[in-house]
C-alpha cells in the first residue's frame, strides 16, 4: 500500500468496502484491512454506526469481554454502490481527457 494519505471520506468508504466484501467482521480483521490504527477506526465505526451505514453484531451474551464484531447495513451497502458507480464516472471523466485533443476555439 502507498504510503498516501486517505481522507475521511476515503478511509469510510474502506471500512464499508471491508465489511462487504468480507462479511460481519471482528475489529482486529477491520483494522487488518483497512490499514487503520484502533483508535481511529473507533472514532470512523462510531459515526458509521450513528449513521445506520454499519452494525455492531457483537452476541449481548459477549459483549462484555468478546471483541466486537461488526457487518455492513443494507444502507451501508446502497451507499457504497453509489460511491462505486461516482468514482467509475469520475474515471471515466479523466480518461476521456487523456484521450480527446484539446479544441481551439478561433475566432472569425
Amino acid at each position: 500500500m502507498p504510503n498516501m494519505r486517505r481522507s475521511k471520506l476515503e478511509t469510510h468508504i474502506d471500512i464499508l468496502e471491508a465489511l462487504a466484501r468480507r462479511g460481519p467482521l471482528m475489529l482486529t480483521f477491520i483494522m487488518h484491512e483497512t490499514h487503520i490504527s484502533y483508535s481511529l477506526l473507533n472514532q470512523y465505526l462510531n459515526f458509521l454506526i450513528q449513521h445506520d451505514l454499519v452494525e455492531d453484531q457483537t452476541p449481548h451474551k459477549k459483549r462484555h469481554g468478546a471483541e466486537a464484531v461488526y457487518a455492513i447495513t443494507e444502507r451501508g451497502r446502497i451507499v457504497l454502490g453509489y460511491f462505486k458507480k461516482l468514482n467509475t464516472a469520475f474515471q471515466v471523466v479523466e480518461e476521456a481527457k487523456k484521450t480527446t485533443p484539446l479544441m481551439h476555439i478561433t475566432r472569425s
